[in-house]
């Protein structure tokens, strides 16, 4: 008999077994670890919505909300911004504005949209509707390919563009240990040198551990970034790894939770609707790629 198991994301607090809803005992539970406070948030192996992408948008590699039910998207390979419409569930407008690269990193600020590859090549333009050719910017950051840009987010907080890294390598001579998230002022282009936030795994487990618990994933690798538009935390999403971890927007640690891969095939995007509906987009290795709705749960 199928049974799911229900694991609610505490925006705050420490998820119960309580929590757990299921027919028969679990034998490999994925669990959200975190400090006290009131329960709400998400059930992140437990979509309220599949769906699936056309063939274009196998490699779905960032994602950023647009109002209006309708989600921007990029992919890895190909220079092309992507307008896709929930409601109807196909892409409504595409938006040409750079050749063949690779692209991981999609933001809206007011309507204007930034894109980052991995190296570090910032572009900027303004959404146009159908299908063109768009007058777009482009900046160079002071990021190498080592740093493997992944995500882009901006914080309302800050009032800057997040860039997540992939790669172990930090600006100005930091140590390679944990991977790093840097605010950049979107007017400027200057990055500032001091990481805003820096993830260990190391810390995970700790974290976890003083909890009483066990974090058991070997690896924590950033691939998308997005601050929640009602508690203003940050969300940093990890595919290799397989785990999501919020932190505050004074980028303390609060909680992590834990990915079911076979909910999660590869997930490589993140934004919210503005009523805290939560996106994750996952390329689709070899099959479609999809986006995942997770309704907001207050309790």
């Amino acid at each position: 008999m199928k049974y799911q198991i229900k694991i609610i994301l505490s925006l705050i607090g420490l998820i119960s077994p309580s929590l757990i809803s299921c027919q028969e005992p679990p034998t490999n539970l994925t669990l959200a670890y975190g400090d006290s406070g009131e329960s709400k948030g998400y059930y992140l192996n437990d979509p309220d919505h599949n769906y699936k992408l056309p063939g274009i948008l196998e490699e779905v590699s960032g994602l950023t909300w647009l109002g209006n039910g309708q989600v921007g998207c990029v992919q890895d390979e190909d220079g092309v911004f992507y307008v896709y419409d929930l409601n109807k569930e196909e892409i409504v407008a595409k938006n040409k504005f750079g050749e063949p690269g690779d692209y991981e990193g999609v933001q809206m600020v007011e309507d204007v949209i930034y894109v980052v590859k991995s190296n570090g090549d910032l572009y900027h333009f303004e959404q146009e509707p159908g299908e063109v050719r768009v007058d777009r910017k482009k900046e160079k950051l002071p990021f190498k390919a080592k740093n493997d840009i992944e995500g882009l987010g901006y914080s309302t907080s800050q009032k800057k563009l997040l860039v997540a890294l992939k790669g172990n390598s930090g600006l100005d001579g930091e140590d390679k240990k944990g991977k790093r998230v840097y605010l950049l002022d979107r007017k400027t282009f200057k990055v500032n040198k001091k990481a805003f936030l820096t993830i260990r795994l190391k810390d995970l487990q700790e974290k976890v551990k003083m909890e009483g618990k066990e974090l058991k994933i070997k690896e924590f690798r950033p691939s998308a970034i997005a601050e929640h538009p009602i508690t203003k935390d940050i969300y940093v999403v990890a595919s290799a790894g397989k785990a999501v971890v919020v932190y505050s927007a004074q980028a303390e640690f609060k909680s992590i939770f834990l990915l079911d891969k076979k909910v999660h095939r590869q997930p490589e995007g993140i934004c919210f609707a503005q009523d805290g509906t939560l996106y994750l987009s996952n390329e689709g290795g070899g099959e479609k790629g999809y986006i995942l709705q997770f309704d907001y749960k207050k309790q």
